[in-house]
């Protein structure tokens, strides 16, 4: 049976699938132009929990383009109830049906555009990049859908030109269902089953290639913000504005002069007390997430949350045929310095200004293979300077090997850059028929430092080997099983290897839209010559969904660690909870909680709440409520969003700490206008 599937979806992708050009634009209904005139997609396959089989609901797809816009229309049979709620934009959640295309514009094998509808109509969108799903990205797109009795519809409207690049008559996509009915169930087209090396894209192409030579897209904005959230007192107004240029080259130019993210949400408070490492953060800000196809990279190479108050900003990104090219320039307010050693990581604020560059260059050689640069320069105006530069590729055989390297080396100083380093990642994995073996290597000297990325560690030597095996289990509770081990070597650059870990992982899929999660981490560490023999961390994660309208997910781990307060053995036990709760269909309740306790020194404890009432699609209010053990914030807000970049915002903040009084609070109004429109 798996030689015939494999068979035909060779086949299939060995085809290519022309799109035709439609003669009106489609709407979203059952007599849809796209029914008539659209190239029809179907035989999906279902690749969870059963890979392989062939699902118990018909999914169909019609594909058409009109007016330099792609249109899909997904029709969905269905044999129980739909599951759906109206989401805020990108609350995706898995206790809903979804419907999902996956883009490779260019055929790179490294690049994935996905775009996903709900049955109310509520969209999603991410990047995936390198392997890493940046799921901040916001694609300018839309998409309707339609609820009936025993099926329902979603159309997708997505503009050509969101790609950096699009080879007209050779592109992938590859369409994905989700469907939470009694278990959670996933199917693919191509038919191709996910234990599979075969390429699970289908192969398409244009009939017309005009497109536009240039287009100017210009987003301003104004903001009014008061130290008086309760009346405008000490108003203060500010503006500024981001641009994209867009060149039928595969060139883009984008700019942002006195950026405002005020709009981005805040991130989760994080457990702090006994970490030794800097606090990393994924990157939410627009005008670093444009072009991020081309700037995704691990985070030691970029990582742009070290830019943290740009005065303006300038990105040249695209891709000419095979070649890979992507720049960014920017004029930073608030310099830092990160500081990486064998025990961790630090960031100290120095007060200066910094101009920071970013160069990426890639040759691609073929689907998924290619070889590149990177080079990142920080000169500081108190005469601090950085300057760190990579090469890396990746050597993809036929979707089973896979080998992924990068070296840098760095120099960096004040006046003399008398420190220099350097950095090797290199990496090679196997994928069998379920089962996934690898081995890696990662070195980074002592000196090594780059001031445009993000080194966890530094002066470290560390080998690592494992697998990860996927296995079906439908039996009983059981839906599908995997386990993951991972052993490594560590040791600095010049002591002898007396530092291990040892990593063990067994996940089970069970029904009823539940998972379990065992794992069992053994390390040994030695710090200052000091050894620390028996740590270990044992750790349960739960997640379900007893009921349509909650989903629950718990962690609780205990073992003994390090306390780096006072540099000794500590027993320790960490207990986390996110709540999700519909109070109505288009009203979500979040919430996290998560508490460390470490024996003989003391506790931290996390809260955050957010509560998201959606009037319509682009209508919702938002209060959010976040504690990090010291200080308390709360954030209600107001807004009306047409589309990722034009919207308007009036929100509060209100921050001060727990044993403050709270006229003592700092307390701020802040209103925003912005829009996005294209020029020409």
């Amino acid at each position: 049976m798996w030689w015939v599937l494999i068979i035909l979806s060779t086949a299939l992708r060995t085809d290519v699938i022309v799109i035709p050009e439609l003669y009106k634009k489609p709407d979203c209904s059952l007599n849809s132009t796209l029914r008539e005139n659209g190239v029809l997609i179907k035989d999906f396959l279902e690749v969870f929990p059963s890979d392989g089989s062939q699902p118990e609901v018909t999914t169909e797809v019609f594909v058409g383009k009109y007016s330099d816009k792609l249109y899909f229309l997904f029709i969905c049979q269905e044999k129980g109830r739909v599951q759906h709620r109206l989401l805020k934009r990108d609350e995706f959640r898995m206790d809903n049906d979804w419907v999902a295309v996956v883009i490779d514009p260019d055929n790179s094998g490294t690049r994935f555009y996905a775009f996903g509808i709900n049955p109310a109509g509520s969209i999603f969108d991410y990047l995936q990049s390198s392997g890493t799903a940046n799921f901040s990205y916001d694609f300018q797109w839309t998409g309707d859908a339609a609820v009936f009795d025993s099926a329902w519809l979603a159309l997708f409207e997505i503009p050509l030109s969101l790609f950096s690049n699009i080879k007209r008559d050779n592109f992938k996509i590859q369409f994905l269902r989700f469907r939470p009915s009694s278990a959670f169930f996933q199917y693919v087209w191509p038919p191709v089953p996910a234990s599979s090396n075969e390429d699970p894209f289908g192969v398409f192409s244009l009939t017309e290639n005009k497109i536009k030579m240039l287009s100017v897209n210009l987003i301003p904005y104004w903001t009014l913000s008061s130290n008086s959230p309760f009346g405008l007192k000490n108003i203060q107004t500010r503006s500024g504005i981001t641009g994209r240029l867009n060149h039928a080259s595969g060139m883009n130019l984008s700019f942002a002069i006195n950026p405002d993210f005020s709009t981005v949400e805040s991130d989760a408070p994080q457990i702090t007390i006994n970490s030794p490492y800097a606090l990393f953060l994924s990157e939410k800000r627009p005008i670093f997430l444009e072009s991020g196809d081309i700037f995704e990279r691990k985070s030691y190479m970029i990582y742009t949350r070290r830019l943290r108050e740009p005065l303006w900003v300038l990105k040249l990104a695209g891709k000419v045929n095979n070649t890979e090219l992507g720049l960014i320039t920017s004029y930073d307010l608030s310099n830092s310095l990160l500081y990486a050693m064998n025990l961790g990581s630090f960031e100290i604020p120095l007060g200066d200004s910094a101009l920071e560059n970013i160069f990426t260059v890639r040759q691609f050689i073929g689907r998924g293979t290619y070889t590149g640069v990177v080079l990142n320069t920080r000169n500081t105006t108190s005469k601090l300077a950085n300057y760190a530069g990579f090469f890396e590729g990746c050597v993809n055989h036929r979707n089973f090997l896979y080998f992924n390297w990068a070296y840098g080396y760095s120099v960096s100083g004040s006046q003399n850059l008398d420190r220099r380093g350097s950095l090797v990642d290199a990496s090679l994995s196997l994928k069998l028929k379920g089962f996934t073996p690898f081995v890696m290597v990662f070195l980074v000297s002592k000196d090594f430092n780059n001031q445009n990325g993000f080194v966890r560690v530094a002066d470290r030597r560390q080998y690592a080997a494992g697998f990860s095996w996927k296995v079906p289990a439908k039996w009983a509770f059981f839906n599908f099983g995997q386990m993951d081990v991972y052993y490594s070597l560590i040791s600095d650059y010049e002591k002898s290897f007396k530092n291990d870990s040892l990593s063990l992982t067994l996940l089970s899929s069970l029904k009823y839209k539940s998972d379990i999660s065992l794992m069992y981490v053994r390390y040994s560490k030695d710090v200052f010559g000091m050894p620390f023999e028996g740590l270990n961390l044992k750790g349960t994660l739960l997640s379900f969904n007893p009921v349509d309208i909650t989903r629950i997910q718990v962690f609780y781990g205990v073992g003994r660690t390090i306390n780096y307060h006072i540099f000794e053995k500590s027993d320790f036990k960490s207990f986390a909870i996110t709540w999700d709760f519909y109070m109505k269909q288009n009203a979500l309740t979040s919430l996290e909680f998560r508490r460390y306790v470490l024996s003989g020194f003391g506790d931290q404890s996390t809260f955050y709440f957010k509560i998201n009432y959606n009037f319509t699609k682009q209508f919702f209010v938002r209060w959010l409520t976040s504690y990090d053990g010291e200080e308390v914030e709360f954030s209600p807000l107001i807004s009306y969003q047409v589309s990722p970049y034009t919207l308007f915002y009036a929100g509060s903040t209100i921050r001060g700490g727990e044993k403050d009084r709270f006229s003592e609070w700092n307390k701020k109004l802040l209103i925003k206008l912005q829009l996005s429109f294209d020029a020409f």
